[in-house]
């Protein structure tokens, strides 16, 4: 994400939500490490112009789920340290809103996820 970010940075936007980590749940034992490079993207993308906002990792039903919970309490705790705005998804529930596979979205739960965006991005100025 960290190349990634960069031409939407340049384009200074006044607000960003950062909605990532979901694959190095596979590749980063460490939930805080996750936790760590996401707030790190965030402290980078945040300017005098543009806020940055961080969407929690989604809940999922696979082998990772307590990870996804784990990497978002710190990503809490994190936020509220650094008076960044944290999205939490814990509306969404796996066993209703994911997929048979337990780790994308269903219809529903897509549906709860854009709504838990739109409430904070129509809170913005």
């Amino acid at each position: 994400m960290n190349s990634y970010i960069i031409p939407t940075l340049s384009q200074k936007p006044e607000n960003v939500i950062l909605h990532s980590g979901a694959n190095d749940l596979k590749f980063i034992k460490d939930s805080k490490q996750i936790a760590k490079n996401i707030i790190n993207l965030a402290l980078k993308s945040h300017s005098e112009t543009t806020k940055v906002i961080i969407s929690g990792l989604t809940p999922r039903r696979d082998k990772y789920a307590n990870k996804v919970t784990q990497v978002n309490d710190v990503l809490q705790l994190e936020c509220n340290k650094r008076n960044i705005e944290f999205i939490n998804h814990d509306n969404i529930v796996p066993t209703y809103d994911c997929a048979a596979c337990g780790v994308y979205l269903n219809y529903k739960g897509t549906n709860k996820l854009v709504e838990n965006i739109l409430c904070i991005s129509n809170s913005l100025d």
